[in-house]
């Protein structure tokens, strides 16, 4: 997978329950530096839209592919009470490459992944003025 163009790939994130506060959170990363992220709680929805640099987007998306390369083998616990688990999927033009499974007290193991994680999730704060995390 490492030999995918950068500028091929998006990402999308979700993490949470939509019935269960703080609700879910569902992000898309696209190469050219647009992000987008819905939340969804007790049915209402609510939208936001922001930029980054592609040089930004290009090192979030190695960092997730780097991430998802490794012989991951993560979500296969019960996770903790309350625990968030996060689905990520790596595309190319649409068509699904890879989905890993991640509890956030794994994302540790994968220094990729949880450094990609924690970049999105100040940008997704910082978007939504403090109205939808990740």
């Amino acid at each position: 997978m490492s030999e995918q163009r950068i500028e091929d790939l998006s990402a999308v994130i979700e993490v949470g329950n939509e019935f269960f506060e703080p609700g879910l959170t569902h992000l898309v990363l696209n190469a050219n530096g647009d992000i987008q992220v819905t939340t969804r709680f007790n049915d209402q929805e609510k939208g936001y839209r922001s930029q980054v640099a592609p040089e930004t987007a290009a090192r979030l998306l190695e960092r997730i592919r780097d991430g998802m390369e490794r012989d991951v083998r993560v979500g296969e616990r019960l996770g903790l009470p309350d625990e968030p688990r996060y689905e990520i999927v790596l595309l190319r033009g649409g068509e699904q490459l890879r989905t890993v499974t991640v509890w956030r007290s794994e994302l540790a193991e994968q220094p990729a992944l949880q450094q990609a994680i924690g970049q999105l999730q100040e940008l997704t704060e910082k978007m939504s003025d403090g109205q939808a995390i990740l």
